[in-house]
């Protein structure tokens, strides 16, 4: 199959006073051998601008079956310009399968790099091939319970991303690679004074958070004992008395090489004010089935004021 034309899903633009822009819609193409981009060929499912929020973008899902000359510059599925003090809208997906390639693309335009943020990324057809974002954010919304959780066969590729999550799992056939733009951040996200590791409030000095460490005891007689394993980290920071946050979790097992140049954070909070105790540092857990290299930062630090040390495995 050469595709020859324009295939266009966008979303339509708002020009009534504080409507809102529409969502790019979907395309779906496939070719039983090949699959061609012709001149001209390009793929639009874009979301829309208006006075109000823009429309976020649509879903393009590309399979073929042998080869490919897709141009992946030609498929656009940003999210819709906004006006002054609205938010752009946020990114769609490309799925594009066919003859070595099993990947899904998150990416932004420059137009919206900056403000193109998902709630959760869901694989529903687990495992998926590669995935890679670009210029975008994954922000969970719900502090506690959040939770990024991917099986994938290929490699998981940041390019200036971020994942921002209670706990992220991921287990990747293939490889990990972290741009120097790019991070993993479960900082400052556990504030149930429930979770293992709480430090005990108290009028004058709270404790710290304990995990690997016991939290600094401040004035009250006791803090929580350390809690987790060394090998095996899994297990979150705890918060701080008076609530300063614990950091979360990070578990990424990969059969192939591990690239980090950019940060992997699970820090706990610090105490600005106050007789709080700081948050303990979480749980970063890395394996790797070949090599593992970078020049980037893994950070499972406690939060100043009395907060504990969290555990990292590599």
């Amino acid at each position: 199959m050469t595709l020859a034309a324009k295939l266009i899903a966008d979303g339509d633009s708002a020009t009534t006073m504080n409507r809102g822009g529409g969502s790019g819609g979907g395309v779906f193409v496939r070719a039983t051998s090949s699959l061609d981009f012709g001149l001209g060929a390009a793929v639009s499912a874009k979301g829309a601008g208006g006075p109000g929020g823009a429309g976020g973008g649509g879903r393009v899902a590309l399979i073929y079956g042998n080869s490919t000359t897709l141009r992946v510059e030609a498929v656009d599925v940003s999210g819709g310009p906004a006006m002054t003090n609205q938010k752009n809208g946020g990114s769609g997906t490309v799925y594009i399968r066919g003859g070595t390639t099993d990947q899904l693309l998150v990416k932004a335009a420059a137009l919206d790099a900056l403000t193109t943020e998902f709630t959760s990324i869901i694989l529903e057809d687990e495992p998926v091939g590669d995935i890679s974002l670009n210029n975008v954010v994954v922000r969970g919304e719900d502090v506690d319970n959040d939770a990024v959780k991917w099986l994938i066969n290929g490699t998981l590729s940041l390019t200036s991303a971020k994942i921002i999550a209670t706990t992220v799992d991921v287990e990747a056939g293939g490889g990990l690679i972290i741009d120097e733009l790019s991070s993993i951040d479960v900082s400052k996200r556990v504030t149930d004074m429930k979770s293992p590791g709480a430090g005990v409030n108290t009028t004058e000095a709270s404790s710290g958070g304990s995990h690997a460490g016991v939290g600094g005891k401040g004035s009250a007689k006791d803090a929580a004992e350390p809690h987790g394993t060394a090998s095996q980290p899994l297990s979150l920071g705890g918060p701080g008395g008076g609530g300063a946050a614990g950091g979360g979790a990070v578990r990424i097992v990969v059969d192939g090489a591990v690239m980090i140049d950019g940060a992997v954070n699970a820090d706990g909070e610090s105490v600005t004010e106050g007789n709080g105790g700081g948050g303990a540092g979480g749980s970063i857990w890395i394996s790797a089935g070949e090599t593992f290299a970078g020049k980037g930062l893994l950070s499972a630090s406690g939060g100043a004021s009395s907060g504990e040390i969290g555990r990292a495995s590599c």
